[in-house]
């Protein structure tokens, strides 16, 4: 009897304990399936001993742990639970740290990020001063040049190609409503400005800044056209603001030029032509600024990514007028041979020299063909288009030649004459013919390929 009372005993405690754990159960699932996975072990245990004051500590213990089971259910949620002891904690700290002091990882070198200076809306009255200060301190910058203050200062001009500043194109004029109702008239500006640098320095300049950015000027045409066409249209990330308003003070010029939230390479927008005497008095601390942050100063470089913004989107009301098929077949096709690397075209006829740039001539089954204007203009002789016939007539050392492309005529020899681009190219030796030269010699090199005529 006695043993039966005992197991009656531990029957009820059992039901008893149970009957607590399917009241949690209802509560929260979870923890149910906690309580059977971690205490199967210690039930176990409590039954195979047949002690009631075991079994009893057992329930009591889940009891306890629901009672504490939504507190830290909420603290796990807050912040993560770490199970290590203070005294593991300190372990795995001090051998982390042992770790660390023992092995040294290598640290990679990283290039110093570039700076570019660069200057619009030049040459102008303060254009010399930039220059001094560029000198002085003995760095690198990018002047972007409009062809209507080339021609008034060709000085300042010859003295960046001299010191080998960069110099890009920034369209002739400046004016909005010329530039950006079509892209024929944009390029037209592009060529003017062109042919003004070239004729002083002997270079085509490559890179372009649109006036006031490409940003609402520029349409996805006037991108691929230029890009075609060879150029590479370049914006900015830093602004100076020397140009949002008349005569901003060299501190603010200073201040944005310099506390810039740009990350890596930056391209400061500076302004040389115009009524920027305060751009000057900022020059020196943004460059001492730079040199102090150890930033590398650079000209841009074609061969590199451009910065460019994105394009606007614009009304259908508001796009630009498209350039012909015809239009870009004539002008932009061929262009970007300009820019092509290999031997200059030299060419002495008589006492008049001159040179033709890799772009500038083209070889074709052993025949060398010139563009008639720039040749000829080259050498001090004038190109007159009839339009109504269709011919050219050449005023050159003395002589005056009719070059019909349709007749394939120069005066009256058989030639080979075509339009390209829309100018006329001729045969060197047939042009050089009709005004009484004849070839003596032709030497080639890897940089110069060299025609000797008298």
């Amino acid at each position: 009897m006695g043993k039966q009372n005992r197991w009656k005993k531990i029957s009820s405690t059992l039901i008893a304990g149970f009957i607590i754990l399917l009241t949690f159960a209802f509560a929260d699932k979870d923890f149910l399936s906690d309580v059977v996975n971690s205490r199967a072990v210690i039930l176990d245990e409590a039954i195979d001993s047949a002690s009631i004051e075991t079994v009893s500590k057992v329930v009591h213990t889940v009891v306890t742990n629901a009672a504490i089971h939504t507190n830290l259910e909420q603290a796990v949620q807050t912040q993560p639970v770490n199970y290590l002891s203070l005294t593991e904690q300190k372990q795995e700290a001090d051998l982390a740290q042992s770790h660390s002091k023992s092995v040294t990882a290598p640290v990679a070198k990283t290039a110093a990020n570039k700076v570019y200076l660069t200057f619009d809306d030049g040459p102008g009255k303060y254009t010399e001063a930039v220059l001094d200060i560029l000198d002085k301190y003995e760095v690198s910058a990018t002047f972007f040049v409009l062809g209507k203050q080339v021609e008034v200062y060709p000085e300042l001009i010859n003295r960046m190609h001299e010191k080998g500043y960069v110099i890009g194109n920034h369209t002739y004029d400046h004016k909005y409503d010329k530039l950006y109702s079509s892209f024929p008239d944009f390029w037209k500006q592009i060529k003017q400005t062109e042919e003004a640098v070239r004729r002083i320095t002997g270079e085509r300049p490559q890179l372009v800044r649109a006036p006031g950015g490409t940003y609402g000027h520029f349409d996805t045409t006037y991108f691929e056209l230029m890009k075609q066409a060879g150029y590479v249209v370049t914006d900015w990330n830093v602004d100076s603001g020397d140009s949002l308003k008349k005569d901003v003070p060299a501190k603010e010029i200073i201040k944005n030029a310099t506390k810039s939230a740009v990350s890596g390479d930056r391209i400061v927008l500076l302004h040389d032509g115009g009524s920027h005497a305060e751009t000057v008095k900022a020059l020196p601390a943004i460059i001492e600024y730079y040199q102090a942050q150890n930033y590398e100063f650079a000209s841009l470089n074609p061969a590199e990514k451009p910065v460019q913004f994105q394009v606007k989107t614009q009304n259908s009301k508001d796009k630009m007028i498209q350039p012909s098929k015809e239009w870009i077949n004539n002008h932009i096709t061929e262009n970007a041979a300009l820019f092509d690397t290999g031997p200059s075209l030299v060419i002495e006829a008589g006492k008049l020299v001159t040179k033709l740039a890799p772009g500038e001539y083209q070889e074709e089954q052993g025949e060398l063909l010139v563009p008639l204007r720039v040749l000829v203009e080259r050498y001090g002789g004038t190109v007159k288009w009839n339009s109504t016939d269709r011919y050219a007539t050449v005023k050159w050392a003395g002589h005056e030649i009719t070059v019909n492309p349709a007749q394939q005529l120069l005066d009256s020899i058989e030639g080979h004459v075509e339009m390209k681009s829309g100018s006329l190219w001729v045969s060197l030796r047939d042009l050089l013919s009709a005004a009484d030269y004849k070839i003596k010699s032709i030497n080639r090199n890897q940089d110069e390929l060299i025609i000797k005529a008298s």
